[in-house]
């Protein structure tokens, strides 16, 4: 009730204004809304490449991206503020189902009329409290008076912590969401060849070796990654082995592990004529020299190495339709003047015989490991089973509070039942369905 010195109707409608915005904040449209623009931005992350979050194709390996990072920054903004506006349509309508102090209005909704004088009454109004009681209701703010009753009944905290337990798994999934976008990262390893050990840096901080490569026969002939077995040793010296699954994230040590690409690979030796080993120089890069020289491939991409001992240069070219052939095209030239000696296209293991030097290229696969860090993963997970149980017991439950009474009419000797509820309650078939059981037991 307004007090006696708001006698203008601005300042009444000023009074107004936190009850209006609080019901804002708590409808049903605004946390839709949010939630459905909210999908609506993922969905277009996902399906364009400008927006999408995850590893940037054109950055080069051995490289940490942070999540927000991954996302343009008009999307990051945009994603601030509906996660943002859902969380505060989240807490207003957790506080709003958890605490019954708000007073129910609406258009009342008469269930039943008895004739009778003040003592009908408050015989009616101790049978309306028995009914509702019977009913799962409890009965709060009880002013007397000749005119009638009027109560909030309201669920009981058990029953309203089922149908609140929606707002507070979403509250966590967003938080989740949060934990993710400023904690969480990815990083992407070097190209790894079989038995060639690599050592990733902070974040990973773990030295990684391909050892084994699981491969599948496609019925037309070709072959199909199906998974890798890698070795993985942590700086405080434990070792082990991990299976890993083509498509498939798996965890280790607090990290998510999965292949990010697979490229085609090979190895290089350059043989005398005594059939040993002579020393390889990578022309591009920090490498050193080796008897064996071991490269990947992305598409039309070239290495060159050096034999001085033959004096020779090899080059190498990726030219295969797609990344998962291996066509390379391998030249070999002078290392004076740079003449063409010798030329193959490889796609199996092959010596190309320059002199009395022989070029040996076996064809390889590599992987790119991509590893990842997924704060508030199971966070998430308990807040959608919470958002999933809440949204069942939210359809299910009777309306969490309303306003019950009884009213007289004096010049008609009669007392009127009602109840009233606001926002969606009102047009709900349980309203409905809950006046028709008061008005069975009060007629009974």
């Amino acid at each position: 009730m307004a007090s006696p010195g708001l006698h203008s109707s601005a300042l009444r409608r000023l009074s107004g204004l936190p009850l209006a915005l609080w019901r804002v904040l708590a409808s049903a449209e605004l946390l839709l809304g949010a939630g459905a623009l909210l999908c609506l931005c993922l969905l277009a992350m996902a399906a364009l490449p400008a927006l999408r979050p995850g590893v940037p194709q054109t950055l080069a390996p051995i490289a940490t991206y942070p999540a927000w990072e991954a996302l343009h920054p008009g999307a990051g903004w945009a994603l601030r503020a509906l996660m943002a506006a859902l969380a505060l349509a989240c807490l207003v309508r957790l506080a709003d189902g958890l605490l019954p102090m708000w007073q129910a209005s609406g258009a009342a909704m008469p269930v039943l009329e008895v004739a009778g004088d003040a003592a009908e009454g408050e015989r009616l109004w101790e049978r309306v409290r028995t009914s509702l009681a019977r009913q799962g209701y409890l009965l709060m703010s009880m002013p007397g008076g000749d005119e009638g009753r009027c109560a909030l009944a309201v669920r009981p905290l058990a029953h309203r912590l089922a149908a609140a337990s929606l707002y507070l798994g979403l509250l966590l999934l967003l938080a989740a969401g949060a934990a993710l976008w400023r904690q969480g990262w990815v990083s992407v390893s070097s190209p790894l060849v079989l038995g060639e050990p690599v050592a990733l840096g902070p974040p990973v901080a773990l030295k990684v070796e391909l050892q084994e490569l699981q491969l599948l026969h496609e019925p037309e002939g070709g072959l199909r990654l199906a998974g890798a077995i890698i070795g993985l040793a942590r700086p405080e010296g434990e070792t082990s082995s991990l299976a890993l699954v083509a498509g498939r994230v798996t965890h280790y040590a607090g990290r998510w592990i999965s292949i990010s690409k697979e490229l085609p690979a090979a190895r290089f030796a350059v043989l005398d004529a005594a059939q040993g080993d002579l020393e390889l120089y990578p022309m591009v890069g920090s490498l050193p020299a080796a008897l064996v020289q071991r490269v990947a491939f992305r598409a039309q991409e070239e290495y060159l190495l050096a034999a001085p001992d033959a004096n020779l240069l090899i080059r190498a070219t990726y030219v295969g339709d797609t990344e998962l052939s291996c066509c390379l095209q391998v030249q070999a030239l002078d290392g004076r003047d740079g003449a063409l000696l010798g030329e193959a296209f490889v796609s199996e293991p092959t010596d190309l015989s320059i002199g009395d030097v022989t070029v040996r290229v076996v064809p390889e696969r590599a992987l790119i490991l991509a590893f990842w860090r997924l704060p508030g993963l199971w966070l998430a997970a308990l807040g959608a089973l919470l958002a999933l149980a809440g949204a069942v017991a939210h359809r299910s439950a009777k309306p969490r509070r309303m306003a019950a009474g009884i009213a007289h009419a004096p010049e008609l000797g009669r007392w009127v039942v009602f109840i009233a509820a606001a926002g969606r309650e009102r047009q709900s078939a349980r309203l409905a369905a809950l006046s028709a059981a008061l008005r069975s037991d009060l007629e009974a």
